[in-house]
């Protein structure tokens, strides 16, 4: 169900978005995950940019964007690409290089986790055959859902940032410099914020106040994009199929990359209705 199904929503909507061919998408998520996998192998210091990692992506991206600037900008659509590439920042336009740079990176970043966050919430509904009914039969749950699902099961596992200044923590002193892993999954089961942390709920009122997304000025600017794209695949989802299950019981194979979570495939039994 994942490659039939799931890995082609986040790419396909960000191809939507920018004005491109939705029929390259499944070629931009490959490229997204080739750029997960070269990641986790660098190190600190390492100034190695997306396109660099993947150069088939970088040039991708680049043709896209020199096709739009060749062309007259009275012929461009409305669509992201004109927007970023006229879009004023403090009274300027962005580059053309910081154009393509924002574009590798809101699909780097919006295509893995959003497929990893809807394949965790579908493996969740696949083992419930309670809960898809009960979401099925009340689509209004489906917002509580996906935020669970987000918050339980965090497909981004951990961040990596580099301490500005000295701090003390609960005790502990975290020097300037130093690296620092968050574990955000772990945050997001905190005993001290969730009652029964470790049980999937819909009924929680500060179910949107998990850390999958980050939190603060550095919020992920995707969250309202990965919460639009699991409504549209779960309501397409709950209209074809009165009932899902998985096709062998146990945990999922999940995915290679240790800073993501998500199952790798997903086999799946479906009860048209």
């Amino acid at each position: 169900m994942m490659s039939a199904f799931i890995d082609y929503v986040p790419s396909s909507a960000i191809c939507w978005l920018a004005g491109w061919d939705p029929a390259d998408a499944i070629q931009l998520y490959r490229w997204t995950v080739e750029v997960c996998e070269k990641a986790m192998h660098m190190q600190p210091g390492n100034a190695g940019s997306i396109a660099e990692l993947v150069p088939a992506f970088g040039d991708y991206v680049e043709a896209r964007v020199s096709e739009r600037i060749g062309r007259g900008r009275s012929s461009w659509p409305d669509d992201g690409l004109t927007r970023l590439l006229t879009t004023e920042v403090d009274g300027e336009t962005l580059s053309p290089t910081a154009v393509k740079t924002n574009l590798l990176f809101l699909l780097g970043a919006g295509s893995e986790t959003s497929r990893d966050m809807m394949g965790l919430l579908l493996f969740t509904l696949a083992r419930d055959p309670d809960l898809y009914t009960l979401i099925r039969a009340d689509r209004s749950l489906l917002s509580s859902a996906t935020q669970e699902a987000l918050r339980l099961c965090s497909p981004t596992q951990f961040m990596v940032r580099r301490c500005q200044e000295s701090v003390r923590i609960q005790g502990t002193e975290i020097m300037a410099g130093s690296i620092v892993y968050l574990g955000l999954a772990s945050a997001n089961r905190d005993e001290d914020v969730w009652e029964e942390a470790a049980t999937f709920r819909l009924d929680r009122r500060n179910a949107s106040d998990h850390l999958a997304f980050g939190a603060g000025p550095h919020v992920c600017p995707g969250t309202s994009l990965v919460r639009l794209e699991a409504k549209t695949a779960f309501n397409a989802l709950f209209d074809r199929y009165a009932q899902i299950k998985l096709a062998q019981a146990g945990p999922f194979d999940p995915i290679a990359t240790p800073m993501f979570y998500g199952p790798s495939s997903l086999p799946l039994h479906l009860t048209r209705g």
